[in-house]
């Protein structure tokens, strides 16, 4: 299929799918989008639609999922573009061209999402702790998005069923610490580990600095681990050999010293 969406679909109130992913649409969405006041679904990746998003995109109170990665859309993105999405659950928006722009301090999102990816936006250059507000993500992929701050250690803390977190391609300083607060009140010596269910870790070229946690070998289930390109000293952590799981592990391009346990 090729050629824009027609005006027209947005008289398609009842309308609850669209999905015209992989096809060779072009031009702008516009304000019709607004009219389609039943979608749940709307799946536009890998076309070349371009412009800006409208604005109209956040009365669309019962979509659930959006997708327009692999695109060429331009311009900024706003809190009014996600004013009533109540039901988000995943927005999958990499590889396109769009700034986000928050125009209010402290902003909480009205969604709660499971997956978000927005690869190649531009986010940065400080850290978008607004996400912190999203506990119930699994899938997160912020990489190439211009983040050049610390991270806060109160960030990794705030995802407790992670399985895929990409924060590759930026500038982000500061140590990792993968642990999380005391499982028993008032304990101190005692921790759970908050990243239990990670399978991909990428924090590869970034300006990650210090020794490698430890904790990392308590990931039994991480597949994938990429920390290359960035500051790292000290050792591999000796207990590397409990990580059963393990198919992937690059330390490429650091500082690291000793003997391979």
């Amino acid at each position: 299929m090729c050629g824009s969406i027609p005006f027209s679909i947005g008289r398609l109130s009842l309308l609850e799918v669209l999905d015209l992913g992989l096809n060779h649409l072009n031009g702008s969405l516009s304000e019709w989008i607004g009219g389609l006041s039943s979608l749940q679904k709307l799946y536009l990746s890998h076309n070349r639609l371009d412009g800006n998003l409208p604005d109209r995109l956040g009365q669309l109170t019962r979509l659930v999922n959006l997708d327009i990665s692999f695109d060429l859309f331009t311009g900024v993105v706003t809190e009014a573009h996600f004013t009533n999405l109540v039901s988000l659950n995943s927005l999958e928006g990499k590889e396109n061209n769009l700034t986000l722009r928050l125009q209010v301090a402290n902003w909480i999102p009205p969604f709660r999402l499971q997956r978000f990816s927005l690869s190649s936006w531009f986010l940065g250059p400080q850290f978008p702790l607004w996400l912190q507000s999203q506990k119930d993500l699994t899938c997160l992929d912020i990489s190439n998005t211009r983040i050049s701050s610390l991270m806060p250690d109160s960030f990794v803390r705030s995802f407790h069923n992670l399985y895929y977190l990409n924060m590759s391609r930026n500038h982000i300083q500061g140590t990792l610490t993968l642990l999380g607060v005391p499982s028993v009140e008032g304990r101190q010596d005692t921790y759970d580990t908050i990243l239990g269910l990670v399978m991909l870790l990428d924090l590869s070229s970034n300006n990650f600095s210090g020794h490698i946690p430890n904790e990392i070998t308590t990931l039994k289930k991480l597949k994938f681990f990429n920390r290359s390109r960035n500051q790292l000293t000290g050792r591999i952590p000796e207990r590397i050999g409990d990580m059963k799981a393990l198919e992937s592990f690059d330390l490429l391009v650091n500082k690291l010293s000793g003997n391979f346990p």
